[in-house]
């Protein structure tokens, strides 16, 4: 057995590109609202990533409990998501809270999110 994987074995321990697309793009979102970021102090319109959008109407991301919010995702066909384009992956309510208990000091928060119904359940 040789020493050397193939391309196609190692290319099927990496995650797909859109997957790390979409999880660099969390990432730079948590950072953004862990450093306390609003729409008003960015002049972001477009991205070549996909775009989640979460909307607390105010209300600040506690460590517990989850808190209502509404999330939707915007992934288009094209080159560029614009924050105007309508929903396309998900539109609805969510339960959010920020997830760890030693890595809450540090400024890239992590956030534990659910999918929920019409009825906050």
């Amino acid at each position: 057995m040789s020493r050397y994987r193939s391309m196609a074995e190692r290319n099927r321990s990496f995650p797909s590109r859109p997957g790390l697309r979409f999880f660099l793009l969390c990432t730079l979102a948590a950072r953004l609202l862990a450093a306390g970021a609003t729409a008003q102090q960015l002049p972001f319109t477009s991205s070549s990533l996909p775009i989640v959008v979460i909307e607390t109407n105010g209300e600040e991301i506690p460590d517990e409990p989850k808190i209502p919010a509404r999330m939707g995702i915007i992934r288009g066909t094209g080159d560029r998501n614009h924050i105007d384009d309508p929903f396309t992956d998900y539109d609805g309510y969510i339960g959010i809270e920020l997830r760890g208990n030693s890595s809450l000091v540090y400024d890239q928060k992590q956030f534990l999110l659910e999918t929920r119904d019409e009825h906050g359940e």
